[in-house]
């Protein structure tokens, strides 16, 4: 897995993705996104990091109302999206669903 911090107006060409939504100062996005650097570190795909309060043109375009969310994106589909405490076993069904690839 490919860790990308997004910046506003970032272009995002990939057709698999994750969007990880963090806010400032909040303890259980940052134990989750260490989960997530552990749990998805095998799959051949990005996570665009994103800090909500710095991004709300996208906060506004995936109704993000709390940290953390993530996002499993396909063709900018939303495919799963979870919030507050992250059912990872959602992520990795979704992800072995739209086909992205365990790396070896």
């Amino acid at each position: 897995m490919k860790i990308i911090e997004y910046k506003e107006g970032m272009k995002v060409d990939d057709v698999n993705k994750i969007y990880f939504f963090k806010t400032h100062d909040c303890g259980v996005c940052t134990g989750t996104l260490e989960k997530a650097k552990i749990i998805l570190k095998d799959y051949d795909i990005s996570m665009y990091l994103i800090q909500v309060e710095d991004n709300p043109k996208l906060r506004g375009e995936f109704l993000i109302f709390t940290g953390p969310t993530l996002l499993v994106m396909k063709d900018n589909a939303v495919i799963v999206k979870e919030s507050g405490f992250v059912n990872f076993s959602n992520v990795e069904r979704a992800l072995d669903l739209i086909g992205v690839k365990k790396l070896d």
